[in-house]
């Protein structure tokens, strides 16, 4: 099929998934898609990470989750494109969990990244969404995964009220209540998290030079413990939880990484007007 008035970039991936797969393109999806493209390219993110369309590690994870739409798609080869430019593909597992952007529908909550896979399994029937997984009281989304410290977290979350984010049985984790942002046993690193809106947290786990950061910003030393990860769970019932939209989380398996905000929001993470 011919398209016109798109850049290059964008005919030729289109014209791949035509030969290839049996997504549905239509002209205004092909458009939002140029659209993106364009506004990549003009803000230098596109540049800055080595953005592409070609990636075969995220074509192996779009055929097993099934991921059809073609904006997700796309994300999701983003994303990993930057991770890759970052040199950070091989140490990381994550978890996509935007509707468009993973399975969208059953139990299962597909995982990508050179760690291996770690696919998440839904309990007591969150409901999938285009923003994220909602996570009502009581319903969570368990995996086998774990991590040693030094090890990077990042999530993004929309917070309801007193919300699990993440956890596991090591009890390195992330919780909100009253609205403070509480990593690992109940410490409280300063920042304040707003109701109702996307943000993205950070964490360095490693024990007395851990570091914490909220929405990208500049990092707060804590020491946050020597314990391990592992059984990482998302949500869970205690704490008087009440729920909360899980958009992402990533484990990163390195002793430092930089700031994952901008390239997540670019990404991954568009639209939801993160800060």
């Amino acid at each position: 099929m011919r398209y016109f008035g798109l850049q290059n970039e964008v005919k030729n991936y289109l014209n791949r998934l035509q030969r290839e797969t049996s997504v549905v393109v239509t002209p205004a999806a092909a458009k939002t898609l140029n659209d993106r493209v364009e506004s990549l390219k003009k803000a230098g993110t596109w540049s800055q990470y080595s953005l592409g369309f070609n990636d075969v590690d995220g074509d192996v994870y779009l055929t097993r989750a099934s991921v059809t739409d073609l904006i997700g798609r796309a994300e999701v080869l983003w994303f990993i494109r930057g991770m890759k430019a970052l040199g950070l593909y091989q140490n990381m597992v994550a978890w996509p969990m935007r509707s468009y952007q993973n399975a969208g529908t059953g139990s299962t909550v597909y995982s990508l990244g050179g760690l291996g896979i770690y696919n998440g399994n839904m309990v007591n029937s969150p409901a999938w969404g285009r923003d994220g997984i909602n996570l009502l009281a009581g319903q969570y989304i368990s995996t086998t995964a774990g991590a040693t410290q030094p090890d990077v977290i990042f999530c993004s979350h929309k917070v309801v009220g007193n919300d699990i984010v993440y956890d596991g049985s090591q009890r390195q984790h992330i919780y909100i209540q009253g609205g403070t942002i509480r990593p690992y046993a109940g410490l409280d690193p300063g920042f304040t998290t707003t109701t109702n809106n996307f943000e993205t947290y950070q964490v360095l786990f490693s024990g007395a030079n851990s570091l914490v950061s909220l929405n990208g910003a500049a990092a707060v030393p804590k020491n946050l413990g020597t314990n391990n990860l592992t059984s990482l769970t998302f949500g869970r019932n205690n704490i008087n939880n009440i729920g909360g939209i899980t958009t992402f989380t990533i484990i990163i398996q390195k002793p430092s990484v930089g700031s994952l905000h901008t390239l997540y929001k670019s990404t991954l993470g568009s639209n939801l007007s993160l800060p």
